[in-house]
């Protein structure tokens, strides 16, 4: 039996092999389906019946994987089925990180191994949080912004009250493919505070829904400049940066650069 899961205006031209043959499915009876044929379920499920109930599992995966600047190498196009990987290579030359596949998970969910360029700084001036505010005195700038601000002076920075496990974090706006997370450690004094932190990319700050970027394990010196590489490449539009303490401790950086590739989904 051959068996293929593509649009008939796929990007790839259908290769016909020997001993198959193609249908359009859209032209087969609905009674060949039993009871489901009355049920619909979302795109990306199926109907599957359970003793005498029917219900919808996840079946393929939608949309397209995360592959900006590469385009698919494979003969007969793209395959939407759980577990199947699929073969991309890197377009204009752009330099390949990681591995050239994009497979599609259990979830439903596309998960792409690589990425086609370098990244650009995809952080600055965009929306930020942390989990609470330290009121400073004087001339210094505390609030969130300051990790995105591209100043990088003793007397700017964010600054949280002290926590176990206090957070700060940045909103992308989009969906992007993150390469690594520069962070500049707080300049003027205290830097040792930050003992170890975790970096973590999804689309809310659920940390049990986000992707571990990498961590960091100090302890830090003033001023230090931090270079986390994202070696699983995770896909998000939040960047959650976590400083884990045995004793409550501020968490404060003068600034957090994300660099990543846009997900053309």
């Amino acid at each position: 039996m051959c068996d293929i899961n593509i649009n008939i205006n796929s990007e790839v031209e259908l290769v016909q092999e020997h001993g198959c043959f193609s249908s359009n499915i859209s032209s087969w009876s609905r009674k060949l389906v039993g009871k489901c044929a009355t049920h619909s379920c979302a795109e990306g499920y199926k109907c599957v019946l359970k003793g005498e109930g029917i219900t919808c599992e996840i079946a393929y995966c939608i949309g397209r994987p995360c592959a900006a600047n590469a385009e698919l190498n494979e003969p007969f196009g793209l395959s939407r089925g759980l577990g199947y990987g699929m073969m991309y290579k890197c377009t204009n030359r752009t330099q390949l990180t990681g591995k050239p596949f994009a497979v599609c998970r259990k979830t439903g969910k596309w998960k792409s191994m690589f990425i086609c360029g370098e990244g650009l700084l995809v952080s600055q001036f965009k929306k930020t949080g942390q989990s609470t505010f330290y009121n400073c005195s004087g001339f210094l700038q505390c609030q969130p912004k300051g990790g995105v601000d591209g100043i990088k002076e003793p007397e700017n920075m964010f600054h949280t009250l002290p926590e176990p496990e206090p957070f700060w974090w940045v909103n992308l706006g989009q969906v992007y493919k993150i390469l690594k997370v520069v962070s500049t450690n707080r300049i003027d004094c205290c830097g040792d505070r930050l003992s170890k932190m975790l970096i973590h990319v999804g689309e809310n700050l659920d940390t049990s829904h986000l992707e571990l970027c990498g961590q960091f394990m100090g302890p830090a010196a003033s001023g230090q400049v931090i270079v986390t590489l994202c070696n699983t490449l995770p896909e998000g539009q939040i960047v959650k940066l976590t400083s884990v303490n045995a004793v409550p401790r501020s968490f404060h950086l003068a600034e957090v650069e994300v660099y990543g590739v846009e997900c053309f989904v």
